[in-house]
């Protein structure tokens, strides 16, 4: 109790006050991360975006939250208290992950509840690992747009509501290319040591990147077989992820993601003449645009965790023409050697074979933009 009295005092003062009251809106955004994706079809004369972090706190509806909750206050308190405030006909976020976002419809029935999911989900450390669909009642959310629609009926099994398969929103935005410069693109996973995101501790830390280790090893060796230029697109900005790379081959270019705009990884991808990934997000988009891509989802097999495969929840093979979920060396190269060998014409047949069950790609999201226009929400376009 005194612990979670302590946070919240310690959230009060971090955040930065203001003192308004806020106008209303038809539409509200819930927390910024993600937004940018989807706000700029918005016209911004009728959003309001609300900072669920509480970086930011507005006095006015802080004060009036606490007396409503007799000095009992909590951030979901505030939050619904500036929802009421601002009125909104409907309430759209890109954090499809998580729970309190799913539980608005409890408390606001006649909002419309819309979702845009933002990321690869699975079983571990997300959103379904929080959840057993025998003790939870369904939540509801009016509208959810998704990857595929695979991972749609695993939202269904604890979510009432429309599931709208458009693939990856700010995939969708990038053009597809042919460019090639002659490189393999490694896409790196890694992520700085966090107690708070690891509470299994430091090993489970180590092994979950000892598959990055392993497939850039095998990577590099590829590259350097086959005079291929070897880049690694960096998960982070910080310079100890490119240490971790440099310890296991010192010969590659490392690009650091762009801060500001998530479409440098897109174009950089579209450079490449072949992408290598374990399981991200962005491995999965390179594929829908089509490009020539090995996903190695072999992290399960280091974790002892059978769930980490590849295409999850759709069932794949173990072993397919350009993935494979064991850390098999010879079926690497395999793989390897039949992305530089297969002709287009097949890539595409092989692709088109599987792609409706892991990304789509619709370009210029003409499905998203065709259902904001049915909600009636004021567009740009």
């Amino acid at each position: 109790m005194l612990k979670k009295s302590i946070s919240k005092i310690k959230k009060f003062f971090r955040a930065k006050h203001y003192w308004y009251m806020p106008k209303e809106f038809e539409l509200l955004i819930y927390d910024e991360v993600g937004s940018e994706s989807f706000k700029e079809y918005l016209d911004p004369k009728y959003f309001y975006v609300l900072d669920t972090r509480i970086e930011k706190l507005n006095l006015f509806i802080f004060l009036k939250s606490i007396i409503k909750k007799n000095f009992k206050w909590n951030s979901q308190s505030y939050i619904h208290e500036y929802i009421k405030e601002i009125n909104p006909k409907i309430i759209i976020s890109a954090i499809d992950n998580n729970l309190n976002y799913w539980m608005l419809k409890n408390y606001f029935k006649d909002i419309k509840i819309i979702f845009i999911q933002n990321g690869i989900r699975d079983r571990i450390f997300d959103i379904f690992d929080k959840l057993d669909e025998r003790h939870y009642k369904k939540f509801t959310i009016d509208k959810m747009f998704v990857f595929n629609r695979p991972i749609g009926k695993v939202y269904s099994k604890y979510i009432n509501g429309d599931i709208i398969p458009i693939g990856s929103i700010n995939n969708n935005k990038i053009p597809i290319s042919n460019t090639d410069d002659g490189s393999i693109i490694y896409i790196s996973q890694w992520t700085k040591y966090i107690p708070e995101t690891y509470p299994q501790g430091y090993k489970h830390f180590v092994d979950f990147h000892y598959s990055e280790e392993y497939l850039f090893k095998l990577v590099s060796k590829f590259s350097s077989e086959n005079n291929l230029k070897l880049k690694v697109l960096g998960r982070s900005f910080n310079e100890e992820e490119e240490r971790f790379f440099k310890k296991i081959n010192n010969n590659f270019i490392f690009l650091k993601r762009d801060e500001k705009s998530r479409n440098t990884s897109y174009k950089r991808i579209n450079e490449s003449k072949f992408v290598v990934t374990t399981d991200s997000t962005l491995g999965y988009e390179a594929l829908s645009r089509g490009k020539k891509t090995a996903i190695i989802s072999c992290r399960g097999k280091f974790l002892n965790m059978d769930i980490l495969k590849f295409g999850w929840p759709y069932n794949f093979d173990d072993y397919g023409p350009f993935w494979t979920n064991i850390n098999d060396e010879s079926y690497f190269f395999k793989i390897m050697n039949y992305l530089q060998n297969v002709s287009d014409k097949e890539w595409s047949e092989t692709v088109s074979n599987v792609i409706e069950n892991i990304m789509l790609y619709d370009y210029n999201n003409k499905i998203l933009k065709n259902n904001f226009k049915k909600l009636n929400l004021k567009t740009k376009f």
